[in-house]
């Protein structure tokens, strides 16, 4: 495990919390994912990674924070394998590849929690159809803790949120009430 590289669920570095873990780069899911070696549901980032890191066939897997789903891979993977052609129903998955300490994955500059910009206003809206890429989620919460999740985390730039579930997904794209709402609906989910 390298030292002095943090967590960043949206940007392409995230180092999971084990003792001998590898350094795992985010990128968009790919089209040839290889063949399946295992998979988990309800679980964190976090366990994912530890799961493929204890299964010697998996070379990436695929992570929904949306609906906490890993899916373990024998595929090699890089920044330029392909892209998969996002549908309706994959948009939430993400491919994770294990990198070198030492790559040239480019790394984000760290978020400055002093950088955070208080009183933002949000507006509730229907759940949009593409909501960009999740950068973390928070269970047991309120809607106003939710926007403040988003305010002191820079790369956040929106969030959905289902007060049925009290649940809250932090997201990193620009959402404007002309984008198109997502079909159908998921439960009383609202887009901020």
């Amino acid at each position: 495990r390298a030292s002095g590289h943090p967590m960043h669920l949206k940007h392409l570095l995230v180092e999971l919390p084990q003792a001998d873990g590898r350094l795992y780069a985010k990128r968009s899911l790919v089209a040839d994912e290889g063949n399946g070696v295992g998979e988990h549901h309800g679980v964190s980032l976090d366990e994912c990674g530890i799961a493929c890191d204890g299964v010697p066939a998996c070379q990436s897997f695929s992570y929904s924070d949306y609906s906490r789903a890993c899916y373990m891979k024998d595929q090699e993977v890089t920044m330029e394998s392909v892209p998969k052609e996002r549908r309706t129903w994959d948009w939430h998955l993400r491919t994770y590849f294990p990198i070198e300490p030492n790559s040239s994955v480019p790394l984000p500059p760290p978020v400055n929690r002093s950088d955070a910009v208080p009183g933002h206003s949000y507006i509730e809206r229907t759940l949009v159809a593409n909501e960009g890429g999740g950068i973390h989620t928070e269970a047991h919460v309120t809607a106003a803790e939710c926007e403040k999740k988003c305010d002191v985390i820079g790369a956040c730039r929106s969030f959905a949120y289902s007060a049925e579930q009290r649940m809250c997904f932090l997201k990193d794209a620009v959402i404007t009430m002309e984008d198109a709402a997502r079909v159908p609906q998921y439960l009383d989910y609202k887009t901020y």
